[in-house]
């Protein structure tokens, strides 16, 4: 049978949401916090801080070496929800040999993301996340 939709040759394990957008100041702070979405680089865009987007859970080797260029500092805050936390600690076991990581752990509801805090807290309590 013939597929309904039909996938381009865009892979995402080769990308990061984000990137291009925040590549300078990645490099002039030496720190990028990986997010799961694009609402959440957006998020943290307003705050003054570089991020970029897996654009679902899975992190690949490809996109560590493309974040390597950029820096060796990495802080990862997925969706506290079971595959966001998989996610985050996949992230950490492949990239520990290389960088310097850090994983933000909430105190809000799986449910809610980097966006959702912005949204309800405010910038303060995404910062008091980030600086923990």
């Amino acid at each position: 049978t013939v597929p309904k939709y039909y996938n381009t040759s865009y892979e995402k394990s080769k990308h990061l949401y984000g990137l291009n957008l925040n590549g300078k100041k990645i490099v002039d702070t030496n720190s990028v916090v990986i997010v799961e979405g694009p609402f959440d680089v957006i998020t943290l865009h307003q705050c003054g801080v570089p991020a970029v987007a897996l654009l679902g859970t899975t992190f690949s080797k490809e996109q560590a070496v493309l974040l390597r260029r950029y820096t060796d500092s990495l802080t990862i805050w997925l969706d506290q929800d079971t595959a966001g936390k998989n996610a985050a600690n996949n992230v950490v076991n492949l990239t520990k040999q290389y960088f310097y990581t850090k994983m933000v752990e909430t105190n809000e509801t799986e449910k809610d993301d980097v966006s959702d805090i912005y949204v309800k807290y405010g910038r303060e309590k995404v910062m008091e996340y980030l600086n923990d």
